[in-house]
């Protein structure tokens, strides 16, 4: 079974070796594994603006419930060594629906967002075009933690605007009460 790996790297030499121990399984199976699509990461410099995103603006649908109720959406970015020297100081979504949002901004948690850093209400007109807000306060980014960027809504029936996805497994989070975190395919 595949599966998606991020390690967060310090400053300096290292040496990266993978391992691999055969088990008393006999000759069962492939007896081997797989390393795929490695990837090397630098500090993004700052300067001028630096979007944190898991998808490419284009509007492909809305996700919701069949009534109106709270809805909790967002990003995680468990790695942010790249970003080290930078702050978030806008956040944005596709303005699909006219209505009241909050966007929330968490620093830590791997399966849920912990510690809120930011909070900010703003209002779209229902533009079909991406809608950027300027957070009041700059949120700088820990890079030894995962951070968190959600939205809120409870005035719409599909309030989650969805871009075309990059197949990202950080990309995708939903939770009805902003607690218990699922991925939208996965969630009930």
């Amino acid at each position: 079974d595949w599966a998606y790996v991020e390690f967060p790297v310090s400053k300096g030499y290292h040496t990266y070796k993978w391992s691999y121990y055969k088990d008393a399984s006999g000759n069962k199976g492939d007896d081997t594994y797989y390393v795929d699509n490695i990837t090397f990461c630098k500090i993004i410099e700052p300067e001028g603006d630096v979007w944190i995103k898991y998808d490419n603006d284009e509007y492909v649908t809305s996700i919701g419930q069949d009534t109106k109720s709270p809805l909790y959406w967002g990003i995680k970015v468990p790695n942010t060594y790249m970003y080290l020297g930078n702050s978030i100081t806008k956040v944005a979504l596709y303005d699909n629906d006219s209505a009241t949002y909050t966007a929330n901004i968490y620093i830590g948690g791997d399966n849920a967002p912990e510690k809120l850093v930011s909070t900010q209400k703003f209002s779209t007109k229902g533009s079909k075009t991406m809608f950027e807000v300027e957070l009041s306060t700059p949120v700088t980014i820990d890079p030894t933690q995962p951070l968190w960027i959600t939205m809120y809504c409870d005035e719409l029936y599909y309030p989650a605007s969805a871009c075309i996805s990059q197949n990202n497994p950080n990309s995708d989070y939903i939770s009805s009460d902003g607690k218990k975190w699922d991925h939208a395919t996965e969630a009930n």
